[in-house]
């Protein structure tokens, strides 16, 4: 090997170190950029310590306490380094100490004794330390990336174009959230609301039919209640005459026993008696005749009630009823 030329990684395998679950880069040959891009949280930096652990000893063992990712028992970082192939492999015991063991072989499979001092030694001939980078300050990573490619732009005029978009991608976000706050400020709809706006005119028909049907109905009410009033008046008439009935049967006893009770005429009759008598006789006749006009009443108290318990048992609907002469 040629120690003076600068060493570069051919290709990198990761699996279950730190954040990462497994990755795998294989740089462009003729020196193209590798970006590493993701989310916060994602293995970002993961990716660039795999590189330090596989090759930093104790270093870089004492500045990762925690190498196997959680929830795994091992890890593993393969690192081609083109004339070399180093692989540091990580086993979690059930106290929770990691142990790492280390293998570094040739390009045709030979294995070094001393692969730690081998590296140790090569460390300084890489043409770029990840773990010195990722905490150099953004315009020394910026030199450093610019020194390391060739690219194939003008980098002032990706510059202005990029200070463009950033500036054009600021006003977009600016109006984005001016846009979530004022989605934020509306009410949610409710999951069942139609997409268009509905015609009033079908709910004010049945808002008119409805307060036609609660008019005719509250009409109906009342018209009933009248009924139930006539009803009540009338069966306090009925009770009425028949108290009176009562009476007049009563005294009718009370007359009759009065007029059997009274002597009979013994002649001759003078006629004070005679007139007595014609007295007795007017007064049972006014008797009958009042008898006869309570009867009569009587009489048609009782038809009158009879139709009126008739029209009552008939008038199971109250339309029905209501649709008759009122009594």
């Amino acid at each position: 090997m040629n120690e003076q030329a600068p060493l570069h990684i051919v290709s990198l395998e990761a699996e279950n170190v730190k954040r990462l679950v497994a990755v795998r880069v294989e740089p462009d040959p003729s020196g193209g950029l590798v970006v590493v891009s993701g989310r916060n949280g994602q293995g970002k930096t993961s990716v660039l310590d795999s590189i330090w652990l596989a090759l930093g000893g104790a270093p870089a063992g004492k500045a990762s306490s925690r190498v196997v990712r959680d929830g795994e028992d091992s890890a593993r970082v393969v690192v081609d380094l083109g004339d070399l192939v180093v692989t540091r492999k990580w086993q979690r015991s059930e106290d929770g100490q990691e142990r790492s063991s280390l293998v570094v072989e040739s390009r045709d499979g030979a294995r070094y004794r001393s692969p730690q001092a081998l590296l140790d030694s090569l460390v300084g001939r890489l043409s770029f330390d990840p773990l010195a980078f990722a905490h150099k300050p953004a315009k020394d990573q910026r030199a450093d990336l610019l020194s390391l490619v060739s690219l194939p732009f003008d980098l002032d005029t990706f510059d202005r174009e990029r200070a463009e978009a950033f500036a054009e991608r600021t006003e977009l976000g600016r109006a984005v959230r001016a846009a979530e706050a004022r989605l934020a400020a509306m009410p949610v709809p409710p999951p069942d609301l139609p997409d268009e706006e509905q015609s009033s005119a079908d709910v004010l028909a049945a808002m008119r039919a409805d307060e036609a049907i609660t008019s005719r109905h509250r009409s109906d009410v009342l018209t009933v209640q009248e009924a139930v009033a006539q009803v009540e008046q009338s069966r306090q008439d009925l009770a009425a005459a028949e108290r009176s009935l009562v009476r007049a049967e009563a005294w009718l006893a009370e007359a009759r026993q009065v007029l059997d009770a009274s002597p009979a005429p013994t002649e001759p009759v003078d006629y004070m008696a005679q007139l007595a008598a014609l007295e007795e006789t007017n007064r049972a006749v006014r008797a009958a005749h009042e008898r006869s006009a309570v009867a009569d009443e009587l009489d048609q108290r009782r038809h009158d009630h009879a139709s009126t318990a008739t029209d009552t048992r008939s008038c199971s609907a109250p339309d029905a009823c209501l649709s008759g002469t009122p009594w």
